[in-house]
């Protein structure tokens, strides 16, 4: 008889679709069902109206900031969440993220959480002001207790990455015995990322994320500068964000949001180079999309970047807002394009290999104790 699993999120396309991926690797071994906590539609309004700018996009981060990152909001979405009958006739509660607590006190099953990310990664980063996802000042220390109270509740916690099990032992207490790596997998490659690719030696830079100065875009235009100074013909092109507010050099192509995937495949299949130097990321999804396109990745080395991107071998890892090396790392793939494709291939394969969410529900069943189901 399969287990049955209830997995829990802010939403099932949270984090860049995190429940839905785990949730269907899970699916052969057991039964899983999804619970995410349900606004009022009175309190979305009244926090719409509360939050409102002339700006969209800071009205959304405002809003963002009121319905997520409240201590309000965390024991509104955990009392609406555990008082769900879903949850006790579970075997198992599988929770995505910390913006609640879906533990129910009187539960008999066991408690797990699936993480990519933690406050303190916001509250430490030195190099981008992340104020977007960081509660009220005077929210901050309940905030962090109530991730402690989560996390100290949990029977096991999944890692989608290992530089998080350092911050959760010593910064959180939690036991290292606690802690299990899984990894994670890449997000679905539609038809328009099928084609085998082959590597173009075209100087063309690409970038790909929504938020630029976060994911180091300011840094990457400074760096670019010093590209074009030595290689003319080198073209940078940027897609997601909705406006950059800085100049661009002519050689600089902004193509804002994308969402045309045949469009953006052949974006990747023409591109030499993906180069996104972020300053903060809880994973980096886009890196496997770019590797899996066989491009050489670079990134910058903190976070979990230095684990998704392996220096020389897939691509090049750079110090964090140091455009000087950035630029360096750029010149050097850029000028050596049969290294360059070497790297990519690689990069390709570790994709294939190692990227995978079969293999982490694999894991995820195997430390919860949940028997696979015969295929």
């Amino acid at each position: 008889m399969s287990s049955k699993i209830v997995m829990t999120s802010l939403s099932p396309e949270s984090s860049s679709s995190l429940p839905k991926y785990v949730g269907n690797a899970l699916a052969p071994a057991s039964q899983v069902q999804h619970a995410w906590p349900h606004p009022s539609r009175l309190g979305k309004y009244l926090s719409m109206a509360l939050t409102f700018h002339p700006s969209r996009q800071k009205w959304r981060d405002a809003f963002e900031r009121e319905t997520q990152h409240r201590l309000r909001t965390w024991r509104q979405f955990s009392a609406d969440l555990q008082a769900r009958p879903l949850l006790q006739q579970s075997d198992v509660i599988l929770q995505e993220g910390l913006h609640f607590n879906s533990f129910p006190t009187n539960y008999r099953g066991k408690c797990a959480l699936y993480l990519h990310g933690v406050l303190t990664m916001v509250l430490d980063n030195q190099r981008f002001d992340c104020s977007m996802w960081r509660p009220p000042k005077h929210e901050i220390e309940p905030w962090l207790d109530a991730e402690k109270q989560v996390l100290g509740r949990a029977d096991r916690i999944f890692i989608g990455s290992k530089f998080l099990g350092d911050i959760l032992e010593h910064r959180y207490g939690v036991a290292r015995a606690k802690i299990s790596f899984v990894g994670t997998g890449k997000p679905p490659l539609d038809e328009a990322f099928a084609a085998q690719p082959k590597y173009s030696a075209s100087n063309k830079i690409l970038f790909v994320g929504k938020g630029f100065e976060m994911k180091g875009g300011e840094v990457l235009l400074r760096a670019f500068s010093d590209v074009v100074a030595e290689i003319p013909s080198a073209r940078l092109q940027i897609v997601g964000p909705r406006k950059i507010r800085v100049p661009l050099h002519p050689n600089v192509e902004f193509l804002g949001r994308i969402h045309d995937r045949q469009r953006l495949a052949r974006l990747y299949r023409e591109a030499a180079v993906y180069a996104m130097p972020s300053l903060h990321e809880s994973f980096g999804f886009v890196f496997l999309e770019a590797m899996a396109c066989g491009l050489p990745c670079v990134g910058s080395n903190i976070f979990a970047m230095p684990e998704i991107i392996e220096h020389g071998r897939t691509g090049l890892i750079v110090e964090a807002g140091n455009h000087e090396q950035l630029a360096q790392a750029l010149l050097r793939l850029l000028r050596n394009p049969e290294e360059a494709a070497k790297m990519g291939a690689a990069g390709r394969e570790r994709v294939k290999s190692e990227f995978n969410w079969e293999s982490v529900g694999a894991k995820i069943a195997s430390e919860l104790g949940i028997a696979r189901a015969q295929s």
